[in-house]
């Protein structure tokens, strides 16, 4: 459990970490996926609703805190990326028995791309 928020370029933008592990999935399994506006705005959608998991708590609070907005800085924290595509992300998916490549942070159960980014897993 680090305090990793950055994203690949340095900045705060945890959803960048994320962005980039989809695209390499996409890529490794060879998804017919292409980007398009509504594909984009599900995306968004399914992560906005992801960011609100209890689990998610520390990880916004640092964003206030490093902000500047709050002097109480948040207990150590599992970031969104390392949660969701870590441990226990690559099992056989809870609806369809695919190979899951993503990890619910509010079931905590396993879900292939589809299941879960296509169809926007709630649960």
């Amino acid at each position: 459990m680090a305090n990793s928020v950055l994203g690949g370029d340095g900045e705060i933008g945890e959803p960048t970490g994320i962005q980039k592990r989809l695209k390499s999935i996409i890529l490794a399994k060879k998804i017919d996926y292409r980007v398009s506006q509504r594909a984009l705005l599900k995306f968004v959608s399914q992560l906005h609703w992801c960011m609100g998991a209890d689990r998610f708590k520390g990880f916004v609070s640092y964003g206030f805190y490093k902000g500047g907005f709050t002097t109480t800085k948040p207990a150590p924290f599992e970031s969104p990326k390392d949660y969701m595509f870590g441990s226990g992300s690559m099992a056989a998916c809870d609806n369809c028995s695919s190979l899951s490549c993503t990890k619910c942070p509010r079931c905590e159960k396993p879900h292939c791309f589809d299941c879960f980014w296509n169809k926007l897993h709630r649960c």
